[in-house]
């Protein structure tokens, strides 16, 4: 049987449509609460509570790019935490901000193994910060994708990108241009 890490989206958790479905199938289906909204203050690697926390840090120009950086680097962190505890896993799952997870995990050499991306929101931060820092962000997810294409071919070659052209969340030429960029497929 399957061992799955699943690594899930922005406002979604461990209990979501996705990694449900996952149950059905997978031996094992592990999936860490990322506890990542956009803006609900509650959750702990929240855009919201990561901005409060550079606030100190960075300049006014600064600051989203800096808050969405450590929401990630915080939900990769939870998800290299899962990596080390939960035993052998076959494949890792990443859907939207999850997926942009789990390229950080395979950029960084945390992971090597299976992975699907499903519609990974690499891109996603600079059109949300809209003039608060999307240079900073488009250059951010242009060397997380320039480190995915320096990758091993054979870990690309374990790598399926999925993305549907009815997405309205991600734009689909995110993932194109990641699959043309990286080789990723």
């Amino acid at each position: 049987m399957v061992r799955v890490l699943y690594c899930h989206g922005l406002e979604s958790g461990p209990h979501g449509y996705k990694v449900e479905a996952m149950r059905a199938w997978a031996e094992t289906v592990t999936c860490a609460d990322q506890e990542m909204s956009l803006i609900n203050p509650l959750k702990r690697h929240s855009i919201v509570r990561s901005l409060a926390a550079v606030l100190f840090d960075e300049g006014p120009s600064g600051w989203l790019p800096a808050a969405f950086q450590r929401s990630l680097e915080k939900c990769a962190q939870l998800q290299r935490e899962a990596l080390s505890s939960c035993g052998r896993v076959d494949v890792l799952v990443g859907s939207s901000w999850g997926g942009a997870v789990a390229l950080k995990l395979l950029a960084d050499g945390s992971y090597a193994g299976p992975s699907v991306l499903l519609c990974p929101a690499h891109r996603a931060p600079e059109r949300w910060a809209g003039v608060f820092g999307a240079d900073r962000l488009r250059e951010e997810a242009s060397a997380l994708i320039s480190s995915v294409a320096n990758l091993h071919p054979e870990v690309k070659a374990r790598c399926v990108l999925v993305h549907g052209t009815a997405d309205t969340t991600i734009p689909i030429e995110d993932s194109r241009e990641l699959a043309q960029r990286s080789e990723l497929f």
